[in-house]
């Protein structure tokens, strides 16, 4: 008799326990999505990214005086004013680690490995990595 009661009892706590009171919505917490509905999927996760933002987007010409900040992928070139010391920054690699840049101007060739952070100068042009995200860098050139 001691085992139907204590067996009644704990059916009764199961049922209670897994029925809750509250009926759709009374919780005040929204039910969570469902993890086969296209729609609340979409709405909950952010639109597929580009890459990190930067002031000046991918308008390599607003480098020209050497001071922009501007999304990179490899092989872009940036144009800069000769005063700086060069004319032409390329980006040659991208990793999470460094960006790897070179810097061609009269008589003179460079190759600077910069992490994203503190920055690094090339001739007079100051070149700082800000952000990385995938294959393309946020990068911040100032003169020095």
């Amino acid at each position: 008799m001691y085992r139907r009661i204590a067996l009644g009892a704990g059916v009764l706590l199961a049922v209670t326990g897994c029925g809750g009171g509250a009926t759709g919505g009374e919780t005040g917490a929204p039910p969570p999505p469902a993890a086969g509905n296209p729609a609340s999927a979409a709405s909950s996760s952010p639109a597929k990214s580009t890459g990190p933002a930067a002031a000046d987007g991918t308008d390599f010409a607003a480098c020209a005086d050497g001071v922009c900040e501007v999304l990179v992928a490899p092989g872009d070139k940036i144009k800069i004013t000769a005063k700086l010391g060069l004319d032409t920054v390329t980006v040659d690699s991208v990793s999470p680690e460094t960006v790897k840049f070179s810097g061609d101007g009269p008589g003179i060739h460079l190759g600077i490995g910069e992490p994203p952070g503190p920055g690094s100068t090339m001739n007079k042009l100051r070149v700082t990595v800000v952000s990385v995200d995938g294959g393309k860098a946020v990068v911040r050139l100032a003169p020095k």
